[in-house]
C-alpha cells in the first residue's frame, strides 16, 4: 500500500504531473467552482456562508479533493501565475496566490512509489 506524503505547501515548487490535495485556509475559507460555469475558474469562498446558504447547489467545494496539475502558467520571469488542475473529469484554473493557500503536494510524478514493481 502506498502512503500519501504531504511534501510542501509552496506552489512555486508545483509542476505538471504533481498530485495536490485541496485544503482549507485558516479553517474558514475554501476553494469553490461554479457547477454551471463554462470557464471553470476556482475562487475563494467562506465555508460558513457556503454551508448556511443554498449556495452548495451553485458552487462545488473542493475541500479534501485531489487534483492533478496538468499545466503551469508562468510570467516572463518564470514565476507561476496559475495552474490548470484536473479533478474528476474537469480541468479547473486556479491562480497561484490561491494555490499557495489551498494546495498541499501529495505526490510528485517522479516519486519512487509510482515506479514499476520488481515482481
Amino acid at each position: 500500500m502506498v502512503k500519501n506524503r504531504v511534501v510542501s505547501n509552496n506552489s512555486k515548487l508545483l509542476k505538471v504531473g504533481d498530485l495536490v490535495r485541496f485544503g482549507l485556509h485558516r479553517n474558514s475559507w475554501t476553494l469553490c467552482g461554479r457547477r454551471d460555469a463554462a470557464a471553470n475558474h476556482l475562487s475563494e469562498f467562506p465555508v460558513l456562508e457556503l454551508q448556511v446558504s443554498r449556495l452548495e447547489k451553485v458552487f462545488e467545494s473542493f475541500e479534501g479533493k485531489l487534483g492533478l496539475i496538468v499545466r503551469v502558467e508562468k510570467n516572463h520571469l518564470e514565476q507561476p501565475t496559475g495552474y490548470q488542475v484536473l479533478t474528476g473529469n474537469k480541468i479547473w484554473f486556479c491562480k497561484s496566490v490561491a494555490a499557495d493557500k489551498y494546495f498541499s503536494l501529495v505526490e510528485r510524478e517522479e516519486d519512487e512509489s509510482r515506479g514499476s514493481s520488481s515482481f
